[in-house]
């Protein structure tokens, strides 16, 4: 699994340690909202079509939302309005580090203020050398 971003900043910050992030990743993956619950709720997929692509998907290493959009009950657009709504339905990492007792929410909240300084000073700074790029 992939540290994010915010979960190195805290790393490279000595807050917590890489099997840390790791774990609150894993927690983060599995609490997550499942892709045909939200298919339901969205009512883009019947439960019954839902049914179907689960025992087409069974024994294999497809996903469930591939496997919808190849057996035609939603579009490629659905996919990945479903994959957006996903991604916001898990909780944050810092919220599960608190839960975690790896941080306060004091220091989740300043470590969160500070990372998105960070990203915004690496943006400008990437922007600034593309500007000087095109001027050369």
């Amino acid at each position: 699994m992939e540290i994010t971003r915010y979960g190195q900043f805290l790393i490279n910050h000595g807050i917590v340690d890489e099997e840390e992030i790791l774990e609150a990743l894993l927690r983060q993956e599995r609490a997550k909202t499942r892709l045909a619950q939200i298919a339901l709720a969205k009512e883009y997929m019947t439960v019954r079509q839902v049914i179907k692509v689960i025992n087409e998907q069974a024994g294999t290493s497809y996903r469930f939302g591939d496997v919808a959009v190849r057996m035609g009950f939603i579009t490629e657009k659905q996919l990945s309005t479903l994959r957006d709504l996903q991604l916001q339905s898990r909780p944050k990492l810092g919220e599960i580090l608190c839960e975690m007792g790896k941080l306060t929410e004091n220091v989740r909240d300043h470590m969160l203020k500070r990372f998105e300084e960070h990203m915004a000073a690496e943006k400008a700074q990437t922007e600034a050398e593309a500007q000087k790029a095109v001027n050369a």
